[in-house]
This record gives C-alpha cells, sequence and structure tokens, in this order.
C-alpha cells in the first residue's frame, strides 16, 4: 500500500482549533439533540 501524498494539505493545531470553533458554533440541524456533557470526575 502506497500513501498518496500529493493529496494531502498540511494542517497545524491553530487551524484544527479553527474548525472546532466554528463547527462547535454552528446552529443545530433540525430534529438534533445537544449531546449531554459528561463531567469529569
Amino acid at each position: 500500500m502506497t500513501a498518496q501524498t500529493e493529496n494531502l494539505e498540511f494542517v497545524n493545531i491553530e487551524g484544527l482549533l479553527s474548525y472546532g470553533q466554528a463547527i462547535a458554533m454552528r446552529p443545530p440541524m433540525e430534529g438534533a439533540e445537544t449531546p449531554l456533557l459528561r463531567q469529569h470526575q
């Protein structure tokens, strides 16, 4: 199996954090339920 590195894009932590923040700020889809957050014990 060979990797197709020409199709990979460089990802950094700032980009991942920005992406996660953008996803978290989106309004929920119709019919979607917000998951319950678990508290660390």
